[in-house]
């Protein structure tokens, strides 16, 4: 990693915000893929600076409908040991499914990512 490249986004992300109480930043894209890797090492990076009680890493992940004669979704996509192997252990744990999320479908992601009171469920919807 180039390490101007990550310094140059975290001082883009933590400029400007003229005592706001919290800065939203969004990494787009697959974790991963390569264009992502400095955004991921930035904010991972500011993570360690600021601190567990100042940070918050939340993972959006789509949970795929797999069957609609099982009525079954896929975790596995929520278990994303590529976020964690470049050293980000996400807080809470956002799952985008276009059915309802079992029950048990939910516990099997937080025990494998986070705790299950981390677990959000977030249906599809047509218009927000």
């Amino acid at each position: 990693m180039i390490p101007h490249v990550t310094d140059a986004i975290k001082e883009f992300v933590l400029s400007n915000h003229d005592g706001e109480d919290f800065i939203l930043c969004e990494i787009g894209g697959t974790v991963g893929d390569i264009e992502s890797l400095p955004f991921l090492e930035a904010i991972r990076q500011i993570g360690n600076e600021l601190g567990r009680d100042a940070t918050c890493f939340l993972h959006v992940t789509l949970i795929p409908y797999i069957s609609p004669r099982r009525a079954e979704n896929q975790t596995n996509p929520a278990f994303s040991k590529e976020l964690q192997s470049v050293g980000i252990q996400p807080d809470i744990l956002l799952c985008r499914t276009e059915y309802p999320l079992p029950d048990v479908s939910a516990r099997k992601s937080g025990y494998f990512v986070i705790s299950e009171s981390a677990v959000v469920l977030a249906r599809d919807v047509s218009n927000i």
